[in-house]
């Protein structure tokens, strides 16, 4: 089984950036309405799947001051998978994304 030990998002949605670290086991996350909660399912989803389950459209993912300047929007998760750790990173940019896988 993998488990999430470092997720970081750079403006992605609504965050411009965060860098959590769930502990092992059950992680909640609440607040109030548009506070981010669903964005870093999302991010999670998106690092698991390839695509987000919110939209088609990867621009949408941006968030407004990466958009407005042309900026790029980056979702670095880190999993341990079967004692070896894997770190993927999504870049989402005006042009596309990119993906980057790493073992180790």
């Amino acid at each position: 089984m993998a488990r999430i030990t470092r997720l970081s998002l750079v403006n992605y949605r609504n965050f411009r950036e965060v860098d959590i670290a769930p502990p092992a086991g059950v992680s909640v996350f609440h607040g109030g309405n548009a506070q981010g909660k669903t964005s870093l399912l999302e991010a999670a989803y998106t690092l698991a799947v390839g695509r987000s389950f919110r939209t088609e459209r990867e621009r949408q993912v941006l968030n407004f001051d990466a958009a407005r300047d042309g900026g790029a929007a980056y979702i670095t998760g880190t999993a341990c998978v079967d004692g070896k750790s894997l770190t993927v990173v999504i870049g989402y940019q005006p042009t596309g994304a990119r993906v980057r896988c790493e073992w180790r």
